[in-house]
């Protein structure tokens, strides 16, 4: 079945920006997990994983304090619970970078272990097992890293 290239950006973007499950975006988009996880590697989902996200989530903030500095100058934020608001806005979004930053790593990491790996390593074996647990190995540090987000 052809898909149109919106599905599978949509796709991509609940795997990228949002880190669900390659089992959820099946569930949610009723797509056949072999058919994402087709995209995942067609596409370099995982690559996107750190860029993306850590990417939006700096412009997010740069945007936020932006806009907080720009209503401290105009003097409209004066109320004390709107004030509050943001301030535990501003903690969450500082807490949410370094976990999303700590698993771009790890999938670089996980990159980099592949790329030596076909390169350096003789056995096809050890290749295709591998090849085959990195997206359960993939899914579950997602899931463990992004519980808290």
């Amino acid at each position: 079945m052809g898909y149109k290239k919106s599905i599978k950006e949509h796709a991509q973007g609940l795997y990228v920006i949002e880190g669900k499950s390659i089992s959820d975006i099946s569930n949610l988009l009723n797509i056949p997990e072999k058919t994402l996880y087709r995209w995942k590697h067609q596409y370099n989902w995982d690559s996107a994983v750190g860029s993306g996200t850590i990417n939006l989530v700096g412009e997010m903030q740069k945007a936020f304090y932006g806009k907080v500095q720009e209503a401290i100058q105009n003097g409209k934020l004066t109320d004390p619970s709107t004030a509050d608001s943001l301030y535990k806005t501003s903690k969450l979004m500082e807490k949410l970078l370094p976990k999303k930053m700590m698993l771009a790593n790890i999938f670089n990491m996980m990159d980099d272990i592949v790329a030596y790996s076909k390169s350096y390593i003789e056995d096809d074996v050890f290749i295709e097992r591998l090849g085959k647990y990195l997206p359960e190995i993939a899914d579950h540090l997602r899931k463990k890293y992004s519980e808290d987000l």
